[in-house]
C-alpha cells in the first residue's frame, strides 16, 4: 500500500515538472505539495481524468471560479495567520545569520526585522537551534538528511556550520532531482545516497510517514554516530524502530537526539 501511495506521488510531482518547469518551483503547489513550501491556489487532482474534467469550460465557469475563489481565500488567511505568529514567535532569531530564504520563488514569507525570510526556514532553523544545545554542529563533518525535501535545511546547516564538509542526500527520485537543482544554485556540494559511515543523521517527519520495514532497512544500513529525529505522529513505532539501532531521548516535545556515549 506505502509503495502505490509513494508511486502515485511521484507520478503527479514527476507529470507536473514536466508541465509547469522547475523555475521557481517554490511557488508551484502542483509540484511542491507534500514536500515545498508553496501556498495552492488551485485545487491539486489525484488522477488525469480530474484533471481533464475540470478543463471542460463550462465547469471551469460554473464551478472551478467559485473553487478557486473560496480556496485561495482560506490559503490567504492561514498565511496571514502564519505571518502574524511568526513575527511574534521569532523575534529572537538573528536574522543576520540567515542565508538567502526565498530564492526559486518563495511565496510563503514573512517580514521580519525588515527582511523577507521563508517561514519554512524559521522552522528548520529553530530545529537546528534546539538540536544545537545537544550536538555540538561544529564537531560533525557528515550528514545524511533522509527524506529532506527541497533542501533547505542542508543549505542552512552549511550555512551556519561551514565545518561540515559532506552531505548526503536520500529521497524519492524526482524530489531528490529537485533538491539537487536547488543545492546547486547554492553551490553546495552533496552526494546521494546512504555512505559507509557518517557522524549525523538527520530525520524530520519522514521516517514517521513510511512503512516500518522500510525504516527499519534504513536503519539496518546507516552507520552513524548521532542522530536528530523530529517525529509528530508515532503511529508507525518510526522512533522505536530507531531507539534500536541508538538510544533515544527526548530533548523537547517531537524532538529526539541519539549519540553514542550518552
Amino acid at each position: 500500500m506505502g509503495e502505490l501511495r509513494w508511486g502515485t506521488y511521484e507520478k503527479r510531482i514527476k507529470r507536473n515538472l514536466k508541465q509547469y518547469g522547475i523555475k521557481d518551483f517554490r511557488a508551484n503547489h502542483a509540484i511542491c505539495k507534500g514536500f515545498g513550501d508553496s501556498a495552492p491556489s488551485k485545487p491539486i487532482f489525484k488522477y488525469k481524468w480530474q484533471e481533464k474534467l475540470a478543463d471542460n469550460l463550462l465547469l471551469k465557469k460554473i464551478l472551478l471560479k467559485w473553487f478557486y475563489e473560496q480556496n485561495n481565500a482560506i490559503w490567504q488567511r492561514t498565511i496571514r495567520l502564519l505571518r502574524e505568529r511568526a513575527q511574534k514567535e521569532y523575534q529572537w532569531v538573528d536574522i543576520d545569520v540567515l542565508p538567502e530564504t526565498t530564492k526559486h520563488g518563495c511565496q510563503t514569507t514573512v517580514m521580519l526585522k525588515g527582511k523577507e525570510i521563508s517561514l519554512y526556514y524559521l522552522e528548520c532553523y529553530k530545529r537546528i537551534e534546539i538540536f544545537s544545545h545537544y550536538i555540538d554542529f561544529k564537531e560533525v563533518e557528515s550528514v545524511l538528511e533522509i527524506g529532506g525535501g527541497f533542501g533547505a535545511n542542508i543549505h542552512l546547516l552549511s550555512h551556519l556550520y561551514p565545518t561540515i564538509q559532506n552531505f548526503y542526500i536520500v529521497d524519492l527520485p524526482t524530489i531528490q532531482s529537485i533538491a539537487c537543482y536547488y543545492l546547486d544554485s547554492f553551490n553546495i556540494p552533496y552526494s546521494i545516497g546512504v555512505p559507509k559511515h557518517v557522524d549525523l543523521l538527520w530525520n524530520s517527519y519522514s521516517f514517521e510517514e513510511m512503512d516500518v520495514k522500510i525504516v527499519e532497512s534504513y536503519m539496518a544500513q546507516i552507520n552513524t554516530d548521532k542522530i536528530c529525529l523530529s517525529i509528530a505522529d508515532k503511529s508507525n513505532k518510526a522512533e522505536e524502530i530507531v531507539n534500536r539501532k541508538m538510544p533515544l531521548r527526548q530533548v523537547e516535545e517531537g524532538y529526539f537526539v541519539g549519540r553514542y556515549g550518552g
